[in-house]
């Protein structure tokens, strides 16, 4: 089954929070084996160091930047006709993507 553009959105947000929870653990395992203490009681420039190993910063912007896609589908608009709804969850009923649309599609004009 092919995946539509909005599901290709949601489940790379999901694999980005996969990926950033997988680290936060993984920092903690580390700092439990490495330095025999939870991560919370570690002084700031050891926390620092493990951040900076693990390139957690790099994960929350990747999570950021899935997320702000993920929402950009989420308040679209109908990029094939010229009908615009604000509506969430999205339905345009006016034009041909539609399952209950009739013949009432119009193409967009260039610049629109």
């Amino acid at each position: 089954m092919k995946l539509t553009p909005e599901q290709k959105a949601f489940l790379e947000y999901g694999k980005a929070i996969a990926t950033l929870e997988y680290r936060i653990e993984r920092i903690r395992f580390t700092a439990r084996m490495l330095f025999k203490r939870e991560y919370r009681e570690l002084s700031l420039r050891f926390r620092g160091g493990l951040r900076d190993d693990f390139e957690l910063y790099y994960a929350i912007g990747d999570v950021r930047r899935k997320r702000a896609a993920c929402r950009a589908w989420q308040r679209r608009r109908c990029e094939t006709c010229l009908h615009r709804d604000d509506e969430i969850p999205y339905t345009c009923d006016m034009c041909s993507r539609s399952p209950y649309a009739a013949d009432n599609w119009e193409p967009r004009k260039e610049g629109e």
